[in-house]
């Protein structure tokens, strides 16, 4: 005579689906989360800091082209001067 195979109630399934934890497998569970996120935020600091750095030398660059315009335009309003005065003496 063959058995008929028994389906479970919902009590047995359950019982025998749930898990225990301990205390130890949350902690190891919540410093492994808070490690990751820890780690996500370095990230996100050196990216920061990488950008900040760029920047202020984008900004050093800027500068400098800055200054080489100021002594080209020096230059030239020098030699415009010069240029007026030569007239200047030469139309006397």
């Amino acid at each position: 005579m063959q058995t008929k195979p028994r389906t479970p109630d919902a009590k047995t399934m359950v019982t025998a689906t749930a898990t225990t934890t301990s205390p130890w497998q949350v902690r190891l569970a919540v410093l492994s989360l808070a490690l990751s996120l820890y780690g996500c935020g370095m990230e996100t600091a050196a990216t920061a800091a990488a950008a900040a750095k760029l920047q202020v030398q984008q900004a050093q660059a800027a500068q400098q082209q800055l200054e080489a315009v100021k002594q080209q335009l020096e230059q030239a309003n020098a030699q415009l001067e010069a240029r007026k005065q030569s007239m200047d003496a030469a139309s006397q």
